[in-house]
């Protein structure tokens, strides 16, 4: 059977791995055949497509991406989103092993446990203080926002302390989640850029930090003061 060479690609991907397929020229044309068409036909290597990356495994990446931490997630990705962890303990049972990564977020402490690979859990523990409430109210718990919030005022200090090439785990575990994300087009390509709002501790400093989208390292990193 012989194919124009533009039928080719959907033909090598509905053949089977150990179909063989040659190419030949005919009055002047180049052809494909199952067959060895001709003296000078050379056979072309096909082999299995790459299993496609899942819808789930793409959606755990965005989150991690998002610097959040979802169940489901490996340890590459839990690193990805919040960095290293401030302490690892692992341990050993009858059900195999398992890991339990501590991070310091704000005024909690978050432990993700991992078993098998993928984190199976993932448990909060807030440190109270006294705090004043108006007779007959409850105190609110605080929001994700505010948790973020009160993480970035925390590491404000290590703003000064970055440097170009480092990655976005290393930058989000040093200054917890930017206030704002953009992804725009920068002279060395496609960038994605995080904005730290001035703290108490980096007092009148607006920091804004640009990746590189292909390799997810710092590039650039500008400094404003804010009046």
């Amino acid at each position: 059977m012989l194919l124009a060479p533009t039928a080719v690609a959907s033909t090598l991907l509905a053949t089977e791995p150990r179909a063989e397929i040659y190419r030949c020229i005919e009055d002047g044309k180049v052809v494909y055949a199952d067959y060895p068409c001709g003296s000078g036909a050379a056979k072309v290597d096909v082999g299995p497509a790459p299993p496609a990356t899942s819808t789930e495994t793409q959606k755990l990446e965005q989150e991690a991406s998002l610097g959040h931490v979802v169940i489901g997630m490996t340890p590459r990705q839990v690193e990805r989103a919040w960095g290293r962890p401030a302490e690892i303990q692992t341990e050993n049972d009858k059900d195999g092993a398992s890991e339990r990564w501590a991070y310091a977020r704000g005024n909690e402490t978050v432990n993700v446990h991992f078993q098998g690979g993928k984190v199976f859990k993932i448990a909060t523990t807030k440190a109270l203080a006294p705090a004043a409430v108006t007779p007959g109210r409850q105190a609110q718990p605080l929001t994700v926002s505010e948790m973020e919030e009160l993480e970035r005022a925390d590491k404000g200090a290590e703003r000064r302390f970055l440097r170009p090439g480092m990655t976005q785990e290393e930058v989000r575990g040093r200054l917890g989640p930017p206030s704002d994300r953009r992804v725009s087009v920068a002279r060395f390509g496609m960038a994605d850029c995080w904005t730290y709002l001035p703290t108490p501790s980096d007092a009148q400093m607006l920091t804004l930090l640009c990746f590189s989208v292909d390799d997810t390292r710092l590039v650039t990193i500008d400094r404003t003061v804010q009046r």
